[in-house]
């Protein structure tokens, strides 16, 4: 991902190429034309000798340009990997510090850079030589250039004048041909930057069909079918195989079992952010391989445990994705996930300006506000995934209160370890190893023996 980023960021140089190299080759061009035709007109022989030698030297550049191209794409590979570990020590910047890690991240770093610092010297190396045989082989034709024309001059085909005014229009098209050469150096690293940037651009979308796939509008109490579903993660075994449940449309469902059964895996399946392999998912009569993923994401909201925030207003944040919300709803949304008093003690209130990645804010805070933001739209079906673990005890709960009363006949996910939570499910979910083990309401559950008990049972 990071290194896609990159990528994008070498189209300045593209652009640099085409406004800047390119132009001057055409302007050169224009000169170079007049000055060969002048060349022509007061002695083909030497134009002939001329145009060998240029050629000769040009050859030379062409050469080493193949020895370049593997070298300069390595570097750009290279550069995108160390901007990626770059971004990731400054977002990680407080693990690093706990785990005392900062040594061996700076010791990484510094291995990334002597890699970076050697390929640009052997590059270095190679334009170096390059243009020392280059010069080497002008300097050579420059000495038998003027031979030649002086054996002309003396005998008497060409005069000292026009073998000056040659020398000058020579130097012109010399000039011309030696722009074009570095513009063909140049080219291999635009090459390299297209091809990589093309790589992105052309990568398969996951809307490449949703025009032609069709936008419903869910009911609230439309049950939730999930039939003979088949999914694994890429180079990882079957997660779900053949498996179904069905959630009841317009209650309270707590799903619940142990870290990697499959939890939150399902929850991205249900909100379209995972493709099926498999079997089909259903909201009431639709299924969801045949609307678009707009349809679906408009309408099941999915709230991760950390929500991602950018350095925008809180007022922008909500519009992200929703632009026509108005400032009302968004304080109401507010008031009902319990943002609303740490945001009338911000300085700016609704129009602070948040950090990167939402930094000036508690975990806390940024679970109330990305709540208060899923539900600013009303979803008919809302899915909370550890989105309350930040909060203490009386805060969840009071959370919880004004939510699940404001959402009461719509369909609400939860996924949580505390059994506060779980408990107050009207339907409870138990997944062990990705297979359903059983379903049904608290007081059902209660009265069965196993692990289920662990995420059910107050301590």
């Amino acid at each position: 991902m990071l290194n896609s980023l990159s990528r994008l960021k070498d189209i300045q140089e593209i652009n640099f190429f085409i406004s800047q190299s390119f132009v001057r080759v055409l302007t050169q061009s224009f000169t170079a034309i007049i000055s060969l035709s002048l060349m022509l007109f007061y002695s083909y022989k030497l134009t002939l000798l001329i145009i060998f030698i240029t050629l000769l030297s040009a050859t030379s550049s062409l050469v080493f340009l193949m020895s370049l191209r593997k070298k300069i794409k390595d570097i750009m590979v290279l550069e995108g990997e160390t901007h990626g570990v770059l971004i990731e020590s400054f977002k990680g910047a407080i693990t690093l510090k706990t785990t005392t890690a900062e040594p061996q991240f700076w010791e990484d770093l510094q291995t990334r850079f002597g890699r970076l610092a050697n390929l640009e010297f052997k590059i270095g190396q190679i334009g170096v030589t390059n243009f020392n045989f280059s010069e080497i082989i002008s300097s050579i034709g420059g000495i038998v250039l003027l031979w030649f024309g002086s054996t002309l001059v003396i005998n008497k085909e060409l005069t000292i004048g026009q073998l000056l005014a040659f020398n000058s229009m020579s130097v012109n098209f010399t000039v011309f041909i030696k722009t074009v050469v570095g513009l063909l150096t140049e080219l291999v690293r635009i090459r390299i930057i297209i091809q990589r940037i093309f790589s992105v651009i052309d990568y398969p979308s996951e809307i490449d069909n949703d025009v032609q796939k069709e936008w419903v509008t869910f009911k609230n109490n439309d049950i939730i079918y999930c039939e003979n579903i088949l999914y694994h993660h890429a180079g990882r075994l079957d997660l779900f195989q053949d498996f179904n449940v069905d959630i009841k449309g317009g209650k309270v469902t707590a799903i619940i079992g142990e870290s990697g059964c499959g939890k939150s895996t399902l929850v991205k399946l249900l909100a379209g952010l995972y493709e099926l392999q498999g079997g089909t998912i259903r909201v009431g009569a639709y299924n969801l391989q045949n609307l678009s993923l707009e349809c679906i994401r408009k309408q099941v909201i999915l709230v991760p445990q950390e929500a991602q925030f950018w350095s925008r207003s809180i007022i922008e944040n909500f519009r992200i994705g929703s632009p026509h919300v108005t400032f009302e709803e968004i304080v109401k949304a507010c008031q009902f996930a319990q943002a609303d008093n740490f945001i009338d003690q911000l300085p700016d209130k609704y129009f602070t300006i948040l950090g990167e990645f939402g930094a000036n804010l508690s975990g806390g805070q940024r679970q109330r506000l990305a709540i208060a933001r899923a539900i600013v739209n009303d979803p008919p079906i809302l899915i909370l995934d550890e989105s309350t673990s930040g909060l203490d005890p009386i805060s969840e709960e009071n959370l919880l209160n004004e939510l699940l009363t404001y959402r009461q006949g719509k369909t609400t996910i939860l996924i949580s370890h505390r059994p506060s939570v779980n408990r107050r499910a009207d339907e409870i979910i138990y997944l062990e190893e990705s297979q359903l083990k059983l379903q049904g309401n608290l007081n059902k559950l209660l009265q069965l023996d196993g692990q289920h008990l662990n995420f059910l049972r107050l301590k």
